[in-house]
């Protein structure tokens, strides 16, 4: 795994992730409304991907990731990758069917054969999947997953590595990184949710 990364404002910060410290949170929200009989119907949603991780960082990163923290502390957007290696995003190009195993994407630049990638609605957040790779075509871009689709996906649906957010918000209230001892490194804790 190469090392994680943060980019916002066009900065970009990689730091290293304690091994067996991530930890995925598919987080959900129920809503209320009213209806035009005044009924109240309770509904549940797919809200966000949630990552906690507990990072290592050299000093000299440090002050990279407190610049980061003044940034996202006050709700700013910024991209999260647990492996900077793992870090693309597209779109389908064209509708995918369930029961499928091809997705017509945008570009297959960044993907890998063996990556896991998230497939969404962007029209219905309760449908997405995790798919393997199991082969790329460069013309028409096309990524191929090992089994079939469980879901249809429309034209424009995102398509992206599992484990990066284009697009995060901070959710921890505090940033405390503190020096491991008989080191110039630091130890900290992250917990990014997904912007939607």
């Amino acid at each position: 795994m190469a090392l994680a990364k943060i980019v916002y404002n066009s900065k970009t910060i990689n730091f290293g992730i304690k091994p067996d410290s991530l930890r995925l949170n598919m987080s959900e929200d129920m809503s209320q409304r009213q209806t035009g009989s005044g009924k109240t119907v309770t509904s549940a949603r797919f809200h966000a991907i949630e990552f906690d991780v507990r990072g290592i960082a050299p000093e000299s990163q440090m002050y990279d990731l407190i610049g980061w923290w003044s940034w996202a502390r006050q709700g700013k957007t910024f991209s999260f990758a647990v492996d900077g290696d793992e870090a693309s995003d597209t779109d389908l190009s064209s509708a995918a069917s369930s029961g499928q195993k091809d997705l017509l994407v945008d570009s297959v630049s960044g993907f890998s054969v063996g990556d896991l990638v998230l497939v969404r609605a962007e029209d219905n957040d309760d449908e997405f999947e995790v798919i393997e790779i199991d082969s790329i075509t460069a013309d028409p871009a096309t990524l191929t997953a090992t089994e079939n689709l469980v879901f249809s996906y429309s034209i424009d649906d995102t398509v992206r590595h599992l484990f990066y957010l284009p697009s995060a918000v901070a959710i921890m209230k505090k940033f405390s990184p503190r020096r491991m001892a008989n080191t110039s490194y630091y130890s900290f804790s992250l917990s990014v949710r997904e912007a939607l």
